[in-house]
């Protein structure tokens, strides 16, 4: 079973390795939101998601309780497909390309699938970025998914 399990502010890590090593579970039963969504960490702190059966969870109260490690337990379960959806979004995260403002890209999907273009702005999934269409300038957002970096990143 999953439980969520609160911190003090700036010690999720902390806290995380010594359960870790008190418990004696693996990487994959602790995972730190903050870490997994950096972007996202400020609304993401001082929380730990574990993976523990129910003796770890009996050990882990008894152990808050006697102060050798300090949060607090949630009572609740935690479905294990919030766990997996997280875990995906994790995954795109980490797939996710990083673009910046000033490279060079081709449009590979869309209306103006085989442009070139420049990035002028980049924000949370799109780009805004200016194309050359019948030699004009378009200034226009696209998706990170329907575009490509261009090799050498010059014109």
């Amino acid at each position: 079973m999953w439980k969520l399990v609160k911190v003090y502010p700036g010690a999720e890590e902390r806290i995380a390795k010594k359960i870790k090593d008190f418990l004696g579970l693996n990487d994959d039963d602790i995972l730190i939101p903050s870490k997994i969504f950096p972007h996202d960490a400020k609304s993401l702190s001082e929380i730990i998601f574990i993976k523990i059966s129910e003796q770890q969870n009996n050990i882990l109260k008894n152990a808050i309780l006697m102060e050798k490690i300090r949060c607090f337990l949630d009572p609740k379960i935690i479905p294990d497909i919030q766990i997996e959806k997280m875990l995906i979004n994790k995954e795109k995260m980490v797939n996710k390309p990083i673009f910046s403002a000033g490279e060079y890209i081709l449009v590979i999907e869309g209306i103006y699938n085989g442009l070139e273009g420049r990035i002028l702005e980049v924000s949370d999934n799109v780009v805004k970025v200016s194309l050359k269409v019948f030699q004009m300038e378009q200034i226009d957002s696209v998706s990170f998914e329907s575009i490509k970096k261009l090799d050498g990143n010059s014109r």
